[in-house]
């Protein structure tokens, strides 16, 4: 889950085949915009212009983002309901009709096989 929370990135060693913990890609990433700033940056790496976003999700504890987060979770939340409600309203709908169908078809042939065995 990448976004919500740290992701333990566990890598096989190469070398002798022991499980080892992998680096976080966006401390990486905030290293290497420190270096940059810093003038320490590699040559073969591109330097990030100020207008480039991260591909990594950014943290914010600002309660305003935290009460925008929620509201829209709260709305995502609302759309599921909404569409699981529909759903199995359906399916509902759909099964009775299956049932009703099952239950004709065996009333049908029990009585069938009344008439046939009253003819014998």
């Amino acid at each position: 889950f990448a976004g919500g929370g740290y992701v333990h990135r566990l890598l096989q060693n190469a070398e002798d085949g022991k499980i080892v913990e992998g680096t976080d890609p966006r401390l990486m990433e905030e290293e290497q915009i420190l270096n940059q700033l810093q003038g320490e940056g590699s040559a073969s790496e591109p330097p990030l212009s100020a207008l480039e976003r991260s591909t990594i999700p950014t943290y914010s504890s600002s309660a305003e983002d935290d009460e925008a987060t929620h509201r829209k979770l709260e709305g995502f939340a609302g759309q599921y309901y909404t569409l699981l409600k529909s759903q199995l309203e359906q399916q509902r709908i759909f099964y009775q009709g299956r049932l009703e169908a099952i239950r004709r078809e065996h009333e049908n042939t029990t009585r069938n096989e009344r008439q046939s065995t009253s003819d014998l």
